[in-house]
């Protein structure tokens, strides 16, 4: 039973080893595509049977309370309310 523990904490290594190895590589991917797209997916061909997809996309949050004590008129308004019925 010792050396399988000390088995699995060296496999443990190894496997922390391998995805610090990973995010490096990662960040050096992202700053080599130079994908200039704020939001959505990019598409580059590296060679005829390789290619790398980079996709971004942004969080929205919108503080309603806030956004419905301002009453902005229908025509610059850019939320649209849906009532629903809850049937639990």
């Amino acid at each position: 039973m010792e050396r399988l523990v000390l088995e699995y904490e060296a496999a443990k290594e190894q496997e922390n080893l391998a995805k610090q190895h990973r995010l490096k590589l990662e960040q050096e991917i992202i700053k080599q595509a130079k994908n200039e797209k704020l939001e959505g997916t990019e598409v580059f061909t590296l060679n005829p049977t390789l290619k790398l997809v980079v996709t971004n996309s942004l969080t929205r949050i919108l503080d309603d309370a806030s956004y419905f004590i301002q009453k902005f008129p229908p025509e610059v308004s850019f939320m649209k309310v849906k009532t629903e019925i809850d049937l639990k």
